[in-house]
């Protein structure tokens, strides 16, 4: 029986609760729609960083708290730190940079019937300028009859948004046939860096498993026992992934 996301009643409790966790206490996390499917996490901003991103994905770069997940991460990694998000803003760390970050869940673009609505949602959170957009989304599109045309409006937003930023857009980490041709002439046309992860997809080196233990935001290990959680990418895919972004990042 498949599991639900929580209720829109939960997201208020989840909101209330901020500051009780490692990771919310450093982070605001917004709601702004109740099928849970658009989520801004703001992690802890910065003043006056050396250098803002902006991630952009489905549940691969951020996925809710629910009953089948413990967290506001990448699904399947085993602990915040390692989806590639966290990894990707570590490594700039590392270079003596001070990094301000946001994150958006985006999986309401993917679906065919809300998708034209989804960029409209953009317009109300996105108030600052980044130095680095990361576009990853696609992987639950299922029909390709306008996915071109309708990818190359999201990449237009974001490159009308922020002209001034470096874009990144990634392949998807499952096999959707057609995606990755439209994705790299969309990238070409747009002059924005691809992320081809074809090599990594239908894996299972790279990918999570049923009993797999990952920690929850509430410092306790659980056991991955819900199947759409195991087509995830572990923690090796999303350091592959975190490796070939930074490979393209100026």
């Amino acid at each position: 029986m498949k599991k639900s996301v929580l209720s829109l009643v939960m997201a208020a409790a989840i909101v209330a609760t901020i500051g009780m966790s490692s990771i919310e206490a450093e982070a605001s996390i917004y709601a702004p729609d109740q099928e849970h499917e658009f989520f801004l996490l703001k992690e802890q901003e910065v003043e006056d960083a050396d250098y803002s991103i902006l991630f952009v994905g489905n549940s691969i770069t951020m996925h809710p708290a629910c009953d089948y997940w413990w967290g506001y991460w990448g699904m399947a990694a085993s602990k915040p730190e390692y989806d590639y998000v966290h990894r990707v803003v570590a490594e700039l760390k590392n270079t003596d940079k001070t990094v301000d970050y946001d994150v958006i869940s985006f999986s309401l673009w993917e679906r065919d019937n809300t998708r034209q609505i989804a960029i409209s949602k953009l317009d109300k959170v996105l108030v600052k300028d980044y130095d680095l957009v990361i576009v990853q989304v696609g992987d639950n599109v299922h029909h390709v009859a306008h996915y071109k045309s309708d990818y190359e409006t999201l990449v237009g937003y974001f490159k009308d948004k922020f002209p001034e930023s470096q874009m990144l857009l990634m392949g998807d980490f499952w096999s959707r046939p057609g995606h990755d041709a439209i994705k790299k002439t969309v990238a070409a046309e747009q002059n924005c860096p691809y992320i081809d992860l074809s090599d990594i997809r239908d894996k299972a080196k790279y990918r999570s498993y049923l009993g797999a233990e990952v920690y929850g935001e509430d410092g306790n290990i659980h056991k991955v026992d819900f199947p759409p959680v195991t087509a995830h990418p572990n923690d090796l895919a999303y350091e592959v992934i975190t490796e070939r972004i930074l490979e393209h990042i100026e």
